[in-house]
């Protein structure tokens, strides 16, 4: 999904560490934002009364453009589907989360500092068995498994992109950890 315009808002804003909260359909959104660092950060939180979920949104440049694999494997997938699916679709969700970060202005956003940002990723990500995060890359032969991982997280021109130059993506389990890599013109956040 294109994610440029979205991208580039975030850029642009004063504040570099930010919670911005919204609803939609039967869920809490929260999206938590660090662009202080070259290690953009972005997390979005889903809750209602039963559930909490947190996925970083992994962006990649392609063609000029940023966007993310909107694929979302998790643990919770099946708990959180009702809450955001639209007539049986997530595009309506990810379209309107998109939108709405592309339109975001200081006004509409709870200004926090590097700790405040630190303590809400951790509290949002500490019960999951999801956490992926984006590390570094390794000169390795890739697994298939870890060709299967990357494309589902990034998609299937990153993971051959990477499997190409005979390395592979290396993840943590520390959402605070992660890391933007650049290959030639192709980055990974």
């Amino acid at each position: 999904m294109d994610f440029t315009k979205a991208f580039k808002t975030l850029n642009n804003l004063q504040s570099k560490y930010f919670r911005y909260d919204y609803k939609f359909q039967k869920g809490n959104i929260s999206v938590l934002s660090n662009t202080a660092e070259e290690n953009f950060q972005l997390f979005i939180v889903i809750s209602t009364d039963e559930i909490q979920v947190c996925r970083q949104l992994n962006l990649y440049l392609k063609d000029g453009k940023y966007q993310f694999n909107a694929y979302w494997h998790t643990e919770y997938f099946s708990q959180i589907y009702p809450i955001i699916a639209v007539d049986g679709k997530l595009d309506n969700f990810w379209n309107d989360l998109i939108e709405r970060i592309a339109n975001l202005n200081e006004k509409s956003l709870q200004k926090i500092d590097y700790l405040q940002f630190e303590r809400s990723v951790r509290n949002n990500t500490n019960n999951s068995k999801d956490n992926i995060y984006l590390s570094h890359l390794r000169k390795s032969k890739m697994s298939q498994k870890q060709f299967e991982k990357i494309k589902k997280l990034y998609g299937k021109a990153v993971a051959y992109k990477v499997q190409s130059m005979g390395c592979t993506l290396v993840f943590s389990s520390n959402p605070l950890k992660s890391h933007t890599i650049i290959i030639d013109d192709l980055i990974i956040k």
